[in-house]
């Protein structure tokens, strides 16, 4: 290939980011063999689409974790399915969006309606971790509802719960067809995560996001070495190139974490990135939650937010 003097910027830009795409599959296989092993010898999949709970060990962080998975209408293992990847809040664990939340109940009435796609919803195990890699994994606490837990928990899901995914249930490899999200706690680990990796996610929510506020342990996010440049979703947000990523904020008008979700908008929004807001009366809880279960669907779904 001749690369003519007058484009040699563009030419490296082309370069330099077919580099960068081709470490984050790089990245995103290099999953541990033994790993692979364990997974390998998971029972087979429900005869039905439906519900699945399952629990694996997790080499990366040396211990059981557990994903629940919804399998749309008409799913079948011939071919790959759109994914979304949703994060539980704090106190919870996988098992929050779909026994508490009822999501597949949604999901199952909006791909009836034709107002979303039949999508693969992976639902992981992230502790109390806000979904950052911190350290050596711990659980700092007598409680695992109320302790923080350190650990590798981006790279777990990263590198773990994603080829699980992919491997399992035949969860789309290519960016358009993945999105993130996560409500409260796990809003902040989705927000952190995809903004950290762009090239993965066409789609990121935030849901109620725990991003600011006297609740938020900053002593633990930012804790030395980690810089709140490369943690903190709005820091990310004022300086990562989100081009071709949608991103949705909501939070209720009364909840304590509202100007925190205010300010993540329109930071993004200042920087022209595909950014839609949306609040309505309500705070931190299932009251305000559950109305909007449908409004997230749609969203990754590719759909506006009404």
């Amino acid at each position: 290939m001749i690369i003519h003097d007058a484009k040699p910027a563009a030419a490296f830009s082309r370069l330099s980011a077919s580099f960068f795409a081709l470490a984050a599959i790089f990245a995103l296989c290099s999953c541990d063999s033994a790993f692979k092993r364990t997974t390998a010898e998971l029972p087979p999949l429900p005869a039905e689409p439906g519900l699945e709970r399952i629990e694996f060990h997790s080499a990366i962080l040396g211990k059981t974790m557990a994903l629940y998975a919804y399998l749309p209408p008409g799913y079948s293992s011939e071919r790959e399915w759109p994914v979304l990847y949703l994060f539980h809040g704090f106190g919870n664990n996988e098992i929050e969006w779909f026994e508490y939340h009822k999501l597949g109940e949604v999901a199952d009435r909006l791909i009836a309606l034709g107002l979303m796609k039949p999508t693969i919803i992976i639902a992981p195990r992230m502790d109390n971790s806000w979904g950052i890699d911190s350290g050596k994994p711990a659980m700092n606490g007598p409680s695992p509802k109320r302790a923080l837990f350190s650990g590798p928990y981006e790279s777990y899901f990263l590198k773990e719960v994603m080829y699980l995914a992919e491997t399992r249930y035949r969860a789309s490899k290519e960016r358009s067809e993945r999105s993130l999200g996560g409500i409260s706690m796990g809003g902040f680990a989705a927000l952190h995560i995809g903004f950290r990796h762009p090239e993965l996610f066409a789609r990121v929510g935030g849901h109620s996001p725990a991003l600011r506020g006297p609740q938020i342990p900053d002593y633990f996010l930012y804790a030395k070495p980690r810089k709140t440049a490369e943690v903190d979703p709005i820091a990310l947000a004022r300086k990562k190139n989100l081009r071709g990523m949608s991103v949705f904020v909501d939070c209720g008008a009364d909840d304590s974490l509202f100007a925190g979700c205010k300010e993540l908008a329109d930071v993004l929004s200042e920087r022209k990135a595909d950014v839609a807001f949306f609040s309505a009366p309500g705070a931190h809880n299932a009251a305000y939650w559950h109305p909007n279960l449908a409004r997230y669907l749609r969203f990754y779904a590719g759909n506006q937010p009404e």
